[in-house]
């Protein structure tokens, strides 16, 4: 199934929106009536709701942001059958976490939510995602675990291509999203060579 110019310009436009829902702000915004831009890291994603709210506050989070990134691209892969398409367009949700239109084009680091997008169209990924985060946001600096959630994935993908099994625009795809956790991660890259990267 192919969509015209159109309506894949209009999917695009509402994966934006749908991504840019900054689900940080409104959870910590009805609890405390505060604006979590203000708290710890002024970050808007589940490691800052940890800081604000605690952990369950924060995996609610975590998993509304995942949500927002799985449930659209999986619908969309439903409907089209086309894994390339549905992941790619997926990015577009991804960017609006990242540059929320909602709160002045800022947003979250988008992890959590590129975590649901591709989950969405491999779900192994989730397990393996999804323990190493939980581990992060538990025990340890929440970016050393990101990194190593993109590392171990793009090891796995490397080899599944290797093997004959994936195609080049899934290596594509999981590098776009490095460079994406790289460069929105990159205040944390700075702080962790100077050794004072935010914990727990």
């Amino acid at each position: 199934m192919t969509f015209p110019l159109f309506y894949l310009a209009g999917i695009i436009i509402l994966f934006y929106f749908i991504g840019g829902i900054p689900f940080a702000k409104i959870v910590v915004w009805q609890k405390l009536r505060k604006d979590i831009t203000t708290i710890g890291s002024g970050n808007v994603g589940a490691t800052n709701v940890k800081r604000a709210l605690g952990l369950p506050y924060a995996l609610l989070v975590f998993a509304l942001d995942f949500l927002k990134g799985y449930l659209p691209v999986l619908a969309l892969f439903l409907v089209t059958q086309q894994q390339y398409l549905s992941l790619f367009v997926g990015f577009a949700i991804a960017l609006g976490h990242i540059y929320s239109p909602y709160i002045g084009f800022k947003g979250g680091k988008g992890a959590s939510t590129l975590l649901g997008i591709f989950s969405a169209i491999y779900p192994w990924v989730f397990f393996v995602g999804v323990g190493i985060v939980g581990i992060g946001l538990k025990f340890s600096v929440k970016s050393v675990f990101t990194f190593l959630t993109l590392f171990a994935l793009l090891s796995i993908f490397i080899v599944l291509y290797v093997l004959g099994i994936y195609h080049t625009y899934d290596i594509l795809a999981v590098a776009l999203a490095g460079v994406l956790i790289v460069f929105t991660h990159r205040s944390n890259i700075q702080r962790l060579i100077q050794g004072s990267e935010y914990k727990k």
